[in-house]
């Protein structure tokens, strides 16, 4: 944990009472050292005051979110204004501490946070066990967003569809392909209603920028929807697999 506060007091008091906790705690006495110890190492909970000379809180909530997105933030202030509440939650506060604070308020609020970053690391670790189990699959794999923006994909897609450019980690689809029938079938699959479920399929043909698409390889695309516990949609799978040999098969028995 790392506490940022200009008043000796306060750093001091949150760190007797967190490492009494079994917490490891570290201390800043303003921003400017608050960010370089953050670009140091990896907190995985940041307190900040919001009102401190120079550097201020919400400086440092936006530099923690940029550059630690998994870590937790909380503010500690004696302006909790609605105004400043709101930005500071825009900018990935996680909750406030108002001063003056008491030792229980402090420790409720950081028990809170340290359950929050165990549930994102425990996500960022079945994310990594997931992408490492698509990557090894033998069709491609798109997921998508409900605004179509890519959030996993596998290298067997990236080679089916012959795409060479930069990381795709959050890019709207267009920039993968813009192939009508595949984007038309994610299209239908988003546009579902809460609690309905289809599989679409299309046939597509792999196509390399500057390339003729070959008449010798054929791709199927099936497109399901993601939804939650709810049935909303909250985005889309594709599966795209090589059915060449297929195609082959169907016109050797039709000779």
């Amino acid at each position: 944990i790392l506490v940022i506060d200009d008043e000796k007091r306060i750093r001091e008091g949150c760190y007797k009472i967190l490492t009494k906790e079994n917490c490891l705690v570290e201390m800043a006495e303003n921003g400017e050292m608050g960010l370089t110890m953050l670009g140091e190492k990896h907190y995985d909970i940041i307190l900040t005051d919001l009102m401190m000379p120079g550097i201020g809180g919400m400086e440092v909530l936006a530099k923690v979110r940029e550059q630690h997105p998994d870590s937790v933030s909380i503010v500690i202030t004696g302006f909790a204004t609605l105004e400043h509440s709101i930005e500071a939650m825009k900018k990935g506060a996680f909750d406030f501490i108002p001063k003056p604070f008491t030792p229980d308020h402090l420790r409720v609020v950081v028990s809170k946070a340290i359950q929050m970053t165990r549930t994102l690391q425990d996500i960022a670790t079945e994310r990594t066990r997931l992408k490492t189990i698509v990557n090894y699959l033998a069709g491609g794999v798109l997921v998508t967003d409900k605004s179509k923006n890519i959030i996993l994909h596998n290298p067997t897609l990236l080679k089916m569809l012959g795409y060479g450019g930069d990381t795709l980690d959050d890019q709207p689809l267009h920039a993968l392909t813009t192939d009508e029938k595949l984007t038309g079938i994610i299209d239908s699959i988003l546009e579902l209603n809460k609690g309905e479920f289809k599989v679409l399929s299309a046939e597509i043909e792999p196509h390399e920028k500057g390339k003729e698409p070959s008449n010798q390889s054929y791709l199927r695309a099936q497109a399901v929807p993601f939804q939650n516990r709810l049935g909303e949609i909250l985005g889309s799978v594709t599966i795209i697999d090589d059915i060449t040999h297929l195609k082959e098969l169907d016109e050797m028995k039709s000779a």
